[in-house]
């Protein structure tokens, strides 16, 4: 384990980011005290895992991707086209009240 002070961080950053390239993880200390890691990023393997699966899924045909991908037209109250007060009927219909 390789712990080092923000001061000493500061002065050989390039030495501790290479450390953490080959694998290493550095804990970076403010008096005495750990307050941040230095390490590989190991999001970005589970990131391209996530992605191949679901390019996969998509060859197979499990998935089908949006047509518009970045679309969220949804989000602006879109009414699926029901007239107003239809879910309040529906609701008073399945607890028998008229």
């Amino acid at each position: 384990m390789t712990t080092v002070g923000i001061r000493e961080l500061k002065a050989r950053l390039s030495a501790f980011i290479r450390r953490a390239r080959a694998g290493h993880t550095v804990y970076v200390t403010d008096h005495g005290r750990v307050v941040a890691e230095i390490r590989p990023p190991a999001s970005l393997g589970a990131r391209a895992s996530v992605v191949r699966r679901w390019q996969a899924a998509v060859a197979e045909g499990s998935i089908t991707p949006a047509e518009r991908p970045g679309d969220r037209s949804w989000l602006r109250g879109s009414s699926p086209g029901f007239p107003a007060g239809t879910a309040a009927r529906l609701l008073d219909a399945e607890r028998g009240e008229p």
